[in-house]
């Protein structure tokens, strides 16, 4: 039957417990401690390197994983802790379907779905989508929240995270966004307008659905970065008008202040830039802004003294409650320029500002995006279920993000965020890297068998894409993957008794003296090591000949690895000559792992302490050696 909540009984009966102080603001729900708990908990797995299926894998820096993403993000946390400037994710809204989402990726799903609650252990389904128990909310947030504990980590310290989501489960996404980041980090709510109400609603018919925008220390990010966004047609309207002032020249500026008053009536642009209609003696867009005092209480005197007309010598009106700026601010204004002034003194002069020094404007809480992206899944012979539309997420790669920051994606569907950052690389001249992570859920299509080899298809086919449309940038349109998989290293069986069979002892000696998994390669090895040392997935592996043997150099040479079969004494001193040389020839300042398989010394503890013994003694004094073997 139902667990007791002690606490809920005293709260009837009247009883004080611990002053109220366990009572606080929040979301509670079924399973909450232990999604937490799930966090916490190391994962066993490992990521392994991909080359056949990834694109330029020497070059590109950036990243697509395969795999559940809560092992995935629990196996970042070294490599990128507080390196991430914007996490952007779509995750799977609650509809009152299974998710298909398990909280261990070495259970089949048929295992989670049980765990869940959503199917019996004969595989009968036990929820629908009509919710009377509590689990439609609890399943979702089980499954979200381990996720953004662990995405809050990886989040610089002006690091952002948008999260879209519906109606059904905003409103508890903003509580727990709230105990994760802490309420004075919320940045706001993006309501997305898709122009396009849902069709099968019964009551209301949204047409819209909400990113929840917050920051991992607002203060930090505002002192280093204004929140603001381009405004979108400022660039077309400077060309337009400088074309125009070069065709009139300054003897024809009402001519040419006409054309171009034409023209921008005859364009759709609906931002704030469409105000700077007019043209100064220069050519340039401008607007006339009011420079009245904007409280309702009246300015201080020095608020209030008239301007002077440059040709009449008259003083013009002063607005009611003053100027917004003192007198000291008015004759800067003045001076430079900034302020328009009517044919005489009966108008009231008002203030300049140029589109050129105002290309910037406020991100606003509405954006209008409507059509999927189903046309151009269409021309690629791509079946994906409701695209977002690319130029949405470009859009918001623009706003929160900046050229040389990684975006990170854990819920890649089809690919939109690895899209968006190249589509912004090549409009900015950036150089933003993604990294995606993406369940290889089935998809029962023979062309993408699985939803993540459908995200690598659309990244190739979007490359190509975004290359054919701006020939002259020569930006990463390639991508690395890397799959999700368990440890390469054999779990120690111990007996089950004490009575081993003749022989028992032996066999399972001889079968665990190689401690490496029979189908681990030496590139599973070399990542799975980095990954552990926080070396990021995109970093520059270096292969070198030495007596033989493949000597790995990563990390710029803080990693060293080897992992030959067969380790001599005379080889392992030669290895240690030829490591500490690189070391030498790298510049390398601070601790250097160097990695061997622990059965290549074939059970001879002194060939390693030998070679453990010649790194030491040969390697650099600023570069201290650490000797790990697998």
């Amino acid at each position: 039957g139902p667990a007791l909540d002690a606490d809920a009984l005293r709260d009837l009966v009247g009883a004080v417990v611990d002053g109220d102080a366990r009572e606080k603001f929040g979301l509670s729900w079924h399973g909450k401690a232990a999604a937490r708990r799930l966090a916490l908990t190391p994962s066993a797995g490992t990521l392994r390197p991909a080359p056949a299926e990834s694109v330029e894998w020497a070059t590109t820096r950036n990243i697509m994983i395969e795999g559940d993403n809560l092992e995935v993000l629990k196996l970042l946390q070294k490599a990128y802790a507080g390196r991430v400037k914007l996490c952007h994710i779509d995750p799977p809204y609650n509809t009152g379907g299974d998710f298909i989402y398990k909280d261990n990726y070495r259970d089949p799903l048929g295992h989670y779905q049980r765990v869940t609650g959503q199917v019996g252990e004969d595989g009968e389904k036990l929820t629908s989508s009509v919710e009377t128990s509590g689990r439609f909310h609890t399943d979702w947030l089980n499954m979200i929240y381990p996720r953004l504990l662990l995405a809050r980590e990886l989040l610089s310290d002006d690091g952002l995270l948008l999260v879209h989501t519906d109606e059904h489960e905003d409103h508890h996404l903003e509580l727990i966004l709230h105990e994760i980041f802490g309420q004075e980090n919320d940045l706001g709510t993006i309501v997305w307008d898709k122009k396009n109400p849902k069709g099968d609603a019964t009551g209301i018919a949204y047409q819209h659905e909400y990113v929840q925008v917050v920051a991992r220390n607002a203060e930090t990010l505002k002192a280093r970065r204004p929140l603001e966004r381009r405004k979108r047609n400022a660039e077309q309207m400077l060309k337009k008008a400088d074309e125009l002032f070069a065709r009139y020249g300054k003897g024809r500026l009402a001519e040419a202040q006409e054309a171009f008053a034409e023209w921008l009536g005859q364009q759709a642009f609906s931002g704030g830039e469409k105000a700077y209609s007019k043209l100064d003696e220069n050519g340039e867009p401008f607007q006339a802004v009011s420079m009245a005092w904007p409280n309702k209480k009246v300015a201080p005197p020095d608020y209030q003294v008239p301007l002077v007309h440059p040709k009449t010598k008259k003083a013009c009106p002063v607005p009611d409650r003053g100027w917004r700026n003192p007198s000291a601010t008015m004759k800067s204004l003045l001076d430079a320029g900034q302020i328009i002034f009517g044919v005489d003194e009966t108008t009231q002069p008002r203030r300049k500002y140029l589109l050129r020094e105002n290309m910037n404007e406020n991100i606003a809480s509405v954006v209008r995006y409507g059509a999927a992206d189903d046309r151009m899944f269409a021309e690629w012979g791509i079946v994906f279920d409701n695209p977002k539309p690319v130029r949405l997420t470009t859009d918001f790669v623009a706003w929160f993000s900046r050229p040389g920051d990684i975006v990170l994606d854990f819920f890649a569907g089809s690919g939109s965020t690895g899209h968006a950052v190249m589509e912004q690389n090549a409009a900015d001249g950036g150089d933003r890297r993604y990294v995606l992570v993406q369940l290889p859920e089935p998809t029962g299509s023979k062309d993408y068998p699985t939803i993540a080899d459908l995200t690598k298809e659309r990244l190739r086919r979007a490359a190509a894409n975004v290359k054919e449309a701006n020939p002259m940038w020569h930006g990463d349109t390639g991508f690395r993957v890397f799959k999700l998989d368990t440890a390469n290293v054999k779990a120690w069986e111990a007996p089950t008794t004490d009575a081993l069979e003749p022989g028992e002892s032996e066999r399972l000696i001889r079968e665990n003296v190689e401690a490496v998994k029979a189908d681990r390669a030496d590139a599973d090895l070399l990542w799975g090591a980095m990954l552990n040392l926080g070396l990021p997935l995109d970093g520059k592996v270096e292969e070198r000949t030495v007596d033989g043997k493949t000597v790995y150099v990563a990390g710029g040479g803080t990693l060293l690895a080897c992992f030959a079969e067969t380790i001599t004494r005379a080889g392992g001193e030669t290895l240690a000559k030829a490591m500490a040389q690189i070391v030498k020839e790298l510049g390398v300042e601070g601790e250097v792992t160097v990695l061997f398989r622990d059965a290549a010394f074939g059970g001879s503890d002194a060939i390693k302490v030998n070679l453990v013994e010649n790194l030491r003694q040969q390697m650099p004094a600023k570069a201290p050696v650490r000797v790990r073997s697998i």
